[in-house]
């Protein structure tokens, strides 16, 4: 027996954007650290490693507002172009204030125990408002925007999880040929395979209608784009053959959810 759920297929493109996190803000942190390093070499002044990597950890606070946008964008979903700019313009402007607080208390809080003397609020909020600013502001407007459209369409990112004993199978939902009751079971169909799930038909008539799914029978659900030819019974019903050579009755009582079919085989 097969069980079968429907989940965000999130592992593969949420790891490639973690790493690609990770990567553009380590190069930035070590960049910087270099450059104060590159300074004081060229200046002939002195090179405070422990106060260089304390205010470069500027950049390391981009990584987990990133990842907070990223799935800010993920859940986000405007009604309209106006809510979109809202949206972008409140991430451009909230998150550049709280990154430079955070990192202002944080590199104070540190500072009073490491320096002597310490640092002041005032002093380093002013200093990282006058050197960083601009780039806060360009960076999250930038991650709303890019970051908000690389999370659309949502129903791409869905994948059917199917565990058979110890092994898990994935396959895209675009596979599924027909769901048929088989009780106490539901058949999924594939052009290869054939699954059975505890789950009911009505639970992957709501989830998978945005493919193309509908119901045909009490028994049956089909992928319309899935159907190689209609053939009629003679009594207002019909049979429709799919893809892998499966036959599936279209009853008439559903016949508002596949009357358009009649038409497209024609």
């Amino acid at each position: 027996m097969v069980s079968l759920s429907i989940e965000y297929w999130v592992n593969s493109d949420r790891r490639k954007k973690r790493k690609a996190f990770f990567l553009f803000v380590g190069i930035l942190f070590f960049l910087a650290a270099g450059q104060d390093y590159l300074f004081s070499w060229l200046k002939n002044t002195g090179f405070y490693l422990s106060e260089s990597l304390l205010f470069n950890s500027f950049w390391i606070l981009f990584l987990p507002f990133l990842l907070l946008i990223d799935r800010l964008n993920e859940t986000f979903t405007p009604n309209s172009l106006r809510e979109k700019v809202i949206y972008s313009l409140s991430v451009s402007i909230v998150f550049p204030i709280i990154h430079l607080l955070i990192f202002t208390a944080t590199f104070v809080s540190i500072s009073h125990l490491v320096f002597n003397p310490s640092h002041h609020f005032s002093s380093i909020l002013s200093t990282a408002i006058s050197r960083y600013a601009l780039v806060l502001l360009l960076t999250y407007a930038s991650a709303s925007i890019v970051l908000f459209h690389q999370s659309e369409p949502k129903a791409q990112h869905k994948i059917l999880t199917l565990k058979k004993g110890n092994s898990t199978v994935r396959i895209l939902p675009e596979e599924i040929l027909a769901i048929v009751a088989d009780k106490p079971y539901s058949a999924i169909h594939t052009q290869k395979d054939k699954y059975l799930s505890e789950s009911p038909l009505k639970e992957y008539e709501d989830d998978l209608a945005y493919l193309g799914v509908i119901r045909v029978h009490k028994s049956s659900l089909i992928n319309e784009k899935c159907i190689r030819e209609i053939r009629s019974r003679s009594n207002g019903d019909f049979d429709a053959k799919l893809l892998n050579g499966l036959t599936i009755r279209l009853s008439r009582h559903y016949r508002m959810n596949w009357q358009h079919l009649l038409h497209q085989t024609d």
